[in-house]
């Protein structure tokens, strides 16, 4: 029997699995939504990567046309994880290119500091992460401006006031809704917190930065039931992995 093929469903050749009665034939249905009619087979703990189902010969049209006329597939339950860990900038929003890069050269700007990163020098400076650490490493390599303070406190307090506020315009742009969402985010967070998947965003980026994108662009329902870890709550920025870490204690 030939591999038939629609736009919902996958049907393949008889496979062998010794638990199965002979009488009937064994095929393969991947999918990725689910009737209620195989549920029993889900609870079962059949693979992830598809379900085996037992159907007869003659069953084998009926339902591979039934899965796609209604365009659903199944979702294999027992490989639901206990929770989904997102980043933000970059995984939740596109926020880089068009949303920091942008503010922190705004923040530059109102201070009177002759400096704008442009994208290819943005991209290279998001080797460091953290904002503040950013600003910092590239003043130390390319010398820091003519109204910077000399004493490593000042310089400390210039960077954090740069920060600040960068934070503030980049909220702004969020609430203005100027960055959307990726494509599927919420869709893939919702699925998540209906199977009761708990759902977190760890980033070492600007905790208000973090809770803005979370509360205007995902709305408040969502953001009542995700759980934020964000800012300098933790020693290291990424990519050293402890803001997950710490997530999960």
């Amino acid at each position: 029997m030939a591999t038939h093929t629609t736009t919902s469903c996958i049907i393949k050749p008889p496979a062998t699995i010794p638990h199965f009665s002979p009488k009937h034939k064994v095929y393969s249905l991947l999918h990725s939504n689910c009737l209620p009619k195989f549920i029993p087979f889900l609870q079962k703990g059949w693979p992830c990567h598809g379900i085996n189902i037992n159907i007869s010969r003659l069953n084998v049209r009926k339902v591979g046309s039934k899965l796609a006329r209604t365009g659903r597939v199944i979702s294999p339950v027992a490989a639901l994880p206990e929770a989904l860990l997102f980043d933000c900038d970059g995984v939740l929003v596109d926020t880089e290119r068009d949303g920091h890069r942008v503010s922190f050269n705004e923040a530059f700007s109102e201070k009177g500091l002759n400096v704008t990163w442009d994208v290819d020098l943005y991209g290279e400076l998001l080797k460091i992460g953290g904002g503040k650490e950013r600003m910092t490493a590239y003043f130390n390599k390319t010398g820091w401006p003519d109204i910077a303070p000399s004493t490593e406190g000042e310089r400390k307090e210039l960077i954090a006031s740069l920060h600040r506020r960068k934070t503030e315009l980049f909220m702004a742009l969020i609430e203005e809704r100027l960055l959307p969402l990726r494509p599927g985010v919420a869709r893939l967070i919702d699925e998540a917190l209906e199977k009761g998947v708990k759902v977190a965003i760890c980033s070492t980026s600007n905790e208000k930065a973090v809770s803005a994108i979370v509360q205007c662009l995902l709305g408040p329902p969502r953001a009542d039931a995700i759980s934020i870890f964000a800012g300098d709550i933790v020693p290291h920025k990424k990519p050293d992995p402890v803001i997950f870490n710490f997530s999960v204690l």
